[in-house]
């Protein structure tokens, strides 16, 4: 009798399997490093670009809401005492002046509390940083809320104007600070805005005596 002899199957082994799976895991940790490490300084900026951007256009908004809606309230700031026809004193009215600035302020952080949620999308050929690339691919989605509020103070000023005139003026320094999550990560940005209050151009020999507001 002929004896049969089998093939015995070669042992497996899960080794490389379990290889295989750490080098695919450490290529993905890899490559999240390398997206987050390239990619995140280029989205902070955008998104500061974005936020800056949109609090410019909500405090210009609201100043310019204000001012026109309530034109007597700035109409107040400044007053000329004439001595016959010259002009003798320019006075700025301290109460007027902070009552102007307090409603601007009010009115920008309301404007600032009521602004939506911001969204917007980075194409990845801009977070590539090649500007051959710039706009192309599909977008990397940001979205966002600032919190942000202002602070006024007001600085007064007067120059020449042309010959024998001179402009005093009023203006609204403001100082916004803005909170910002993104990723889940906390940034505090500021931003500066100067606004005009009021102005009056005097003509003819300069008044002797300025009172300011301040």
């Amino acid at each position: 009798m002929r004896r049969r002899y089998t093939k015995k199957s070669a042992p497996r082994r899960p080794w490389r399997w379990l290889a295989a799976a750490g080098v695919l895991l450490w290529a993905l940790l890899a490559l999240c490093w390398y997206v987050e490490d390239r990619f995140e300084p280029i989205l902070d900026e955008l998104a500061e670009y974005e936020v800056r951007a949109a609090v410019t256009q909500a405090v210009n908004a609201a100043v310019s809401a204000e001012l026109a809606a309530h034109p007597q309230r700035y109409a107040q700031v400044y007053r000329v005492q004439y001595n016959g026809t010259v002009p003798a004193a320019v006075q700025a009215d301290a109460a007027a002046m902070n009552a102007a600035r307090l409603a601007l302020v009010a009115a920008v952080n309301g404007a600032l509390q009521a602004m939506p949620r911001i969204r917007m999308r980075v194409p990845f050929g801009t977070l590539t940083g090649f500007s051959l690339l710039n706009n192309l691919g599909p977008g990397w989605p940001l979205s966002f809320t600032p919190e942000a509020f202002a602070e006024g103070t007001i600085q007064e000023s007067a120059a020449a104007v042309g010959i024998n005139s001179t402009r005093y003026a009023a203006a609204l320094d403001l100082t916004v600070t803005i909170n910002m999550v993104l990723d889940g990560k906390n940034r505090v940005l500021y931003a500066a805005s100067t606004v005009p209050v009021a102005s009056v151009l005097v003509s003819g020999q300069t008044p002797l005596y300025y009172a300011a507001g301040g």
